[in-house]
């Protein structure tokens, strides 16, 4: 953790924009502050909001509001006109947001991260999860970890000789060590491409397909018992073999998830697709199936 926090300071010291200059990422810097203090009134549920404001969307922090509609609480690029900065800048305790018996209190930081948020477009980001990724501008991972080592008088290590290298490689793609026959190949394999070509090998490999299997499984609950008490045997390891045939043959990942989900539901379903949906039940079951509805 420590390595990785210098990476990341080592990454915003090589930027020259001064602080109020580095763009703000609404959810890491400005979601958190609004769903804290704010959604409880002016989230997403439209019946409750108080004075018809809703600050979880762009399109509805823009609204005019108001008796008048004279007003936005976002007024992009505009603190000035901004009712929410307004709002939660102000010293007037009838006028301060969020209101003093509400017991939320925004300290002077995070006013001020909304303030530059505003100033920055007051733009809005989607979930986390849809959100492509980018590679900071100007910086690879190389880059910043020289960045690091630098800065703390490390140097990199030796690059690692061929059986080392084979070693490494091969335990974190299976697991295991490399056999000894392995290890005699590729030191034997003077040719271009011999490190790729052992990739090529270990990636379609059954042991492989075990080994990226196993965090899915546990995550899952995969167990031929019941668990509980008597914990009686059942038969789930023709799901667990449908996993580790998803890996070997590189499923893509919807199609993983949806034939797990509803394998049986989809139209012309096979066998297999029907197997899949054994993801459903891995919970843990009483031996007679459950007394209880």
């Amino acid at each position: 953790m420590k390595h990785l926090k210098g990476i990341f300071l080592a990454l915003f010291a090589s930027s020259a924009l001064s602080a109020d200059e580095v763009p703000l990422s609404f959810n890491r810097d400005i979601r958190p502050i609004l769903s804290d203090n704010c959604f409880g009134c002016h989230g997403t549920d439209a019946h409750d909001a108080k004075a018809g404001l809703q600050l979880h969307s762009f399109e509805l922090a823009t609204m005019r509001i108001g008796k008048k509609m004279d007003r936005q609480a976002l007024v992009p690029r505009d603190r000035g006109a901004s009712e929410l900065w307004k709002r939660v800048s102000a010293k007037d305790p009838e006028e301060i947001m969020p209101p003093p018996d509400s017991n939320h209190r925004l300290s002077l930081e995070q006013i001020e991260l909304l303030g530059r948020w505003i100033d920055q477009g007051g733009e809005y980001e989607g979930h986390w999860s849809f959100q492509t990724v980018a590679a900071p501008k100007g910086a690879s991972i190389d880059s910043l970890i020289r960045a690091q080592f630098e800065g703390s008088g490390l140097r990199p290590a030796p690059p690692a000789n061929r059986e080392t290298l084979l070693r490494r490689l091969t335990q974190d793609l299976t697991g295991l060590p490399p056999t000894p026959e392995e290890i005699d190949a590729f030191l034997a394999d003077q040719k271009p491409g011999a490190y790729e070509r052992v990739v090529d090998r270990l990636l379609a490999s059954p042991a492989t397909a075990e080994r990226l299997a196993v965090d899915w499984l546990d995550g899952a609950r995969y167990a031929d018992t019941n668990g509980y008490s008597i914990d009686d045997h059942r038969d789930m390891w023709i799901w667990r073999d449908w996993v580790l045939h998803a890996f070997l043959t590189n499923k893509r990942f919807d199609e993983f998830a949806v034939e797990q989900i509803a394998g049986d539901l989809l139209p012309n379903a096979t066998e297999q697709q029907r197997v899949a949906t054994g993801f459903l039940r891995n919970s843990m079951n009483t031996h007679e199936g459950g007394t209880i509805e």
